[in-house]
């Protein structure tokens, strides 16, 4: 089933990529790039700040009542130093690590949720995790 999510996603940053203007179009083009060859961990903070804008953007022109905001770049560097921590650099590395967070729990959820600010790093756990990582990624 993830191969037919990322291939979506894909297309549409590919898309976007190529048909918007102005910066941050090659972070896009980039960022679709390594997606497209699985390779999450690879992504930087502007490249995640990129997917985040233009898949809101995406979201936006849908439904304009839509109200989820672009990640920060707080936000995506704290997600890029979550993934370089936990080693994480394909889709199956990061199933794995959300899979595993109970056992195993990830390294650095402190300061990834403290980038949030929607989760309690007292308490939080697995499902957190998958908050922000699908409202980073939309992955889940």
């Amino acid at each position: 089933m993830f191969k037919s999510k990322q291939r979506v996603l894909v297309m549409i940053v590919a898309t976007l990529a190529t048909a918007s203007a102005g910066c941050g179009v090659s972070d896009l083009a980039s960022a679709a790039s390594k997606l497209a060859n699985g390779q999450i961990g690879a992504l930087t903070a502007s490249e995640i700040r990129s997917l985040s804008e233009a898949a809101i953007a995406l979201l936006k022109s849908q439904d304009p009542n839509f109200a989820l905001q672009p990640l920060n770049e707080a936000q995506a560097e704290a997600l890029v130093n979550f993934l370089d921590v936990n080693e994480v650099e394909t889709q199956q590395d990061l199933d794995a690590l959300v899979a595993n967070a109970d056992t195993d729990p990830p390294v650095g959820l402190d300061e990834l949720a403290n980038a949030f600010g929607n989760v309690d790093p007292d308490n939080a756990d697995p499902e957190d995790l998958e908050q922000v990582l699908e409202q980073a990624f939309g992955v889940n």
